[in-house]
């Protein structure tokens, strides 16, 4: 009797590991493949004053330095 509730016992468990195993696989989701380029990649630059990094767009340059700010551009000016 104890036989077969070992195997019973291991049988679930078999069947309860495929289940997770299924269920984490069906998760995982590739993103979409694009294209190289296809997104705008942008340099990142570092604001003299207090070192944060942000993209260039939105940086302020004077004099080939860059700032976060308009005010950290005028504390480098002085």
């Amino acid at each position: 009797m104890v036989r077969y509730l070992a195997k019973f016992l291991l049988l679930i468990a078999v069947f309860i590991i495929a289940y997770m195993v299924i269920k984490s696989g069906a998760r995982r989701r590739e993103w979409p493949k694009q294209a190289p380029g296809s997104i705008a990649e942008e340099d990142m630059v570092r604001c003299k004053v207090c070192g944060v990094h942000l993209p260039r767009s939105e940086s302020l340059e004077s004099r080939d330095e860059y700032f976060c700010s308009e005010e950290h551009r005028r504390i480098a000016r002085k």
